[in-house]
């Protein structure tokens, strides 16, 4: 999981579970594979700024999910922001 889930307030703040490896690697087959969901990943751009050598990972921020709630439809949706 993301360094930053594993703080156990942000886990009890966003209502998450910690995952094993094979749960991890699940869910991520799920949000690659599936057509009604999409995930962006949010950076903390002055981190990621400040030293060119820091990864992308190191300046995650937190993430926005979007649910498209109609196939049919695809303007009808559910966004969910987290931010750590």
């Amino acid at each position: 999981s993301h360094e930053w889930m594993r703080s156990e307030e942000l886990r009890r703040l966003t209502a998450s579970e910690p995952l094993t490896l094979e749960q991890e690697h699940s869910m991520q087959r799920s949000w690659r594979e599936d057509a009604d969901k999409c995930t962006f990943i949010v950076l903390d751009a002055e981190k990621w700024q400040a030293r060119p050598s820091t990864t992308e990972e190191s300046c995650m921020a937190g993430d926005v999910n979007l649910f498209l709630t109609d196939l049919g439809d695809p303007s009808l949706g559910e966004i969910e922001v987290m931010i750590a």
